[in-house]
């Protein structure tokens, strides 16, 4: 046909974006393949890609993290009320746990709302992560790249909003 014919593949460099690309699955695919690939590993881009999970590694690491609370497709939405009202109250931010950046992401401001994004993260994901919207802050933006001794990192850069979320 009119591709080559590839007879070995010398590395994959990682430059995927979301799903499977993101959270580990071609990672380990490609390394099963005995393909040296660019990224972490599989399970580090498995343990990133849920946010519940990171934030628990986190917290466990001593690191500062908003409050939130974790929630499945059959958590009871009044349930969940009551936790946010008891923990920190609204207004609060949903997130669909896995995915990358902000898809599957909606605020909500009382109980009607947080049943609305539930239902959107829940279209993205079988599980939620719940936490206390931080009002007034700033957003900054830094590249690293590199292993060991070898690591670079790019100027860091303040975020422009266009809207509450970053879409």
């Amino acid at each position: 046909g009119a591709y080559a014919k590839i007879d070995k593949i010398d590395c994959a460099i990682m430059c995927t974006h979301g799903g499977d690309g993101e959270n580990g699955t071609l990672c380990d695919y490609l390394t099963t393949c005995k393909i040296p690939v660019s990224a972490g590993g599989g399970l580090a881009l498995g343990i990133s890609m849920n946010k519940w999970i990171t934030k628990q590694l986190l917290k466990a690491g001593k690191i500062n993290c908003v409050p939130g609370i974790y929630a499945t497709r059959n958590s009871k939405p009044s349930e969940l009320d009551e936790q946010i009202k008891k923990s920190f109250g609204y207004p609060v931010i949903v997130k669909a746990n896995g995915g990358g950046s902000s898809i599957g992401i909606k605020s909500a401001n009382n109980f009607e709302e947080l049943v609305d994004a539930l239902a959107v993260a829940f279209e993205f994901d079988t599980s939620a992560v719940i936490e206390q919207k931080i009002q007034n802050f700033t957003e900054y933006n830094c590249a690293v790249m590199g292993y060991a001794d070898n690591i670079r990192v790019s100027n860091i850069k303040k975020k422009k909003k266009h809207d509450n979320i970053l879409s």
